[in-house]
């Protein structure tokens, strides 16, 4: 039994050889696109619950008023509401 492959079969073995790498290729970008999604939510809720406990610590302005701890306090704030920028201004391209 002489077994002949004509041109016609090879190319359509090739080509469902290639869509299923291609799938698979299109699958695992998805998956890390996801998680990737998922970690700028996350870090975008963890900014802003760091922004609001900022606020609740210091509601009565008291580390504002005193030298060291207040610069040292303004300087953590200041980080804060600059990463969050950068954040925000990131989403905005996406």
């Amino acid at each position: 039994m002489n077994i002949v492959l004509s041109p016609l079969i090879v190319a359509t073995i090739a080509l469902i050889g290639f869509i299923i790498i291609l799938l698979y290729i299109i699958y695992n970008l998805y998956k890390k696109n996801t998680i990737y999604e998922n970690w700028t939510e996350n870090t975008v809720d963890k900014i802003n619950n760091l922004q609001s406990d900022i606020k609740n610590i210091d509601d009565r302005g008291i580390f504002e008023k005193d030298d060291e701890v207040g610069s040292i306090f303004e300087e953590i704030s200041n980080l804060i509401k600059d990463f969050d920028h950068d954040v925000k201004s990131n989403n905005k391209e996406l």
